[in-house]
């Protein structure tokens, strides 16, 4: 009589393997200098990107009135550009 191998194992092992991928993103997820700098760049932005969008995200809580964030970085940018007095 034929008896059929368990699947076990291999259920085991591909639960075992879903759950460190998923422990391992949310723990780069935290620490994205980690990863490698193409992939930093594609999936985070560069650093001056994630200073921009922190500034951006603090004006937007903490200012007392509403402020459209497209002029905002439109008069930001006006701004930088004006500094060089070129």
């Amino acid at each position: 009589m034929y008896r059929r191998p368990s699947r076990t194992p291999s259920l085991l092992v591909g639960g075992l393997a879903v759950v460190v991928a998923l422990l391992l993103g949310i723990w780069l997820g935290g620490h994205p200098g980690n990863l490698p700098q193409p992939l930093r760049k594609t999936l985070v932005g560069g650093d001056d990107v994630q200073l921009m969008r922190e500034g951006l995200d603090t004006i937007d809580q903490i200012y007392y009135r509403k402020v459209d964030r497209a002029t905002l970085v439109d008069k930001g940018l006006a701004g930088a550009v004006a500094s060089l007095h070129d």
